[in-house]
């Protein structure tokens, strides 16, 4: 049988074990810092453009070449969007993004180190409803059932009742 030694009050055979877990985290913890600082550093990466009169995809294709961010794209979406005059220094990625998508009906969102050109997503801003109550009525004035009521420049209506 193996016999552990006391050393500063404990078995030296615990210390061993404690010795390992504390490594142990110490790679795990490295590790996941090391991720995260990736990818904060993805998302504030910054080039420099000057393209005059290029397509999209030809500052797609710049801005793969200076960083690590590649593009997934519809090549019919990206083909009507016309051609685009850059001159930047030391722009964000994102900014230049932004600045070429700014007047279309395409959006984009990055995903680590993949940036993902899709539409637009439409916010449809919920109106408040209105309720209206009231009699319609004839010129002698007596209720008028079935009649329909349309608001103003809409096509919402209702029947009487």
């Amino acid at each position: 049988m193996k016999k552990c030694l006391n050393i500063w009050g404990m078995p030296r055979c615990k210390i061993r074990n404690l010795l390992r877990i504390m490594k142990l985290l110490v790679v795990i913890l490295t590790v996941s810092i090391s991720q995260l600082s990736a990818n904060v550093f993805a998302q504030q990466a910054r080039v420099s453009l000057n393209l005059n009169n290029v397509s999209i995809q030809k500052v797609f294709n710049s801005i793969e070449e200076k960083t690590e961010y590649s593009f997934v794209y519809s090549i019919q979406a990206v083909e009507n969007l016309g051609r685009v005059t850059l001159d930047v220094e030391n722009e964000t990625v994102l900014n230049i993004l932004n600045k070429c998508f700014d007047d279309t009906k395409l959006g984009f969102e990055v995903k680590g180190n993949v940036i993902v050109i899709k539409p637009k997503t439409v916010v449809v801003k919920q109106e408040k409803s209105i309720s209206v109550e009231g009699v319609v009525t004839d010129d002698n004035g007596n209720p008028l059932p079935g009649v329909s009521v349309v608001l103003k420049g809409t096509t919402m209506g209702v029947t009487t009742d």
